[in-house]
C-alpha cells in the first residue's frame, strides 16, 4: 500500500473516531442521568441539546470551508474541540452542575461537526491522490463510521457504569486527540503528505 493510500486509510480511521465521539457523548449523558435517577425526561432533553448543535455545525462548517479553507478549519475545530472536551471532563470531576457540563459538550459537538464538514469537502481529492474510486473511498469511510457509531455507545456506557462520567469524557478527549494528530499529519499539516497535493488538486 503506497503512502497516499495509507494516508486515506488513516483518515478513514479518524472519521470512525469522530463517529465514536458523536455516539459516545449523548449515550454517556443519558445513561449517567438515568443512573442518578434524575429522570428520563431530563435525560432526553439533555441528549437533544447535545445533538442539536451538530446540525448548525454542519451548516456553518460548509460556509466556513469556503472562507477559511478546509485545512485551516480542520486545525481550528480539532484544537478547540479538544480543549472543550478536556474542560467538560474537568468540570465533571469537580462536580460542576450537569447543565454546565452539557453546555460545554454541546459546544464541542458543534465544533466537531464543523471539522467533519471540512474533511468531507476534500474526500474527492484525497481519493484521487490515493488512486481510489470515489465509491470505494466513501465505502471505506462508511465502514469506519459505522464501527465508530457502534463502539462509541458501548464504551461510554461501560465507563459510566463501572466508574463515572469523567472517565467517559476523558475517553472522548483521547479519541479527539487521536483525530487531531491523524488529521494534522495526513490532512491539514503544513508538511503533511496530503496537504500540498490536495491544495494543488483544488486549484
Amino acid at each position: 500500500m503506497n503512502a497516499d493510500r495509507w494516508a486515506f486509510f488513516l483518515l478513514a480511521v479518524s472519521n470512525g473516531l469522530r463517529a465514536g465521539i458523536a455516539a459516545l457523548l449523548p449515550i454517556t449523558f443519558s445513561w449517567w442521568l438515568l443512573s442518578d435517577s434524575i429522570g428520563a425526561l431530563y435525560a432526553g432533553v439533555a441528549v437533544f441539546f447535545i445533538q442539536l448543535p451538530v446540525a448548525f455545525g454542519l451548516v456553518l462548517g460548509e460556509r466556513m470551508v469556503d472562507k477559511w479553507g478546509a485545512s485551516d478549519l480542520l486545525d481550528f475545530s480539532n484544537l478547540l474541540a479538544l480543549c472543550l472536551l478536556m474542560g467538560a471532563a474537568m468540570l465533571a470531576e469537580v462536580s460542576a452542575g450537569a447543565g454546565l457540563v452539557i453546555a460545554v459538550v454541546a459546544a464541542a459537538n458543534f465544533i466537531l461537526a464543523m471539522g467533519s464538514m471540512a474533511q468531507d469537502s476534500r474526500v474527492p481529492e484525497l481519493a484521487q491522490h490515493a488512486s481510489l474510486a470515489l465509491e470505494k473511498a466513501n465505502g471505506l469511510r462508511d465502514v469506519a463510521f459505522s464501527l465508530g457509531m457502534a463502539a462509541g455507545p458501548v464504551l461510554g456506557v461501560l465507563l459510566v457504569e463501572q466508574q463515572d462520567l469523567t472517565p467517559a469524557l476523558l475517553a472522548a478527549f483521547a479519541m479527539a486527540f487521536a483525530v487531531l494528530i491523524l488529521e494534522f499529519v495526513f490532512f491539514s499539516g503544513r508538511h503533511g503528505p496530503c496537504r500540498k497535493k490536495c491544495d494543488e488538486g483544488a486549484t
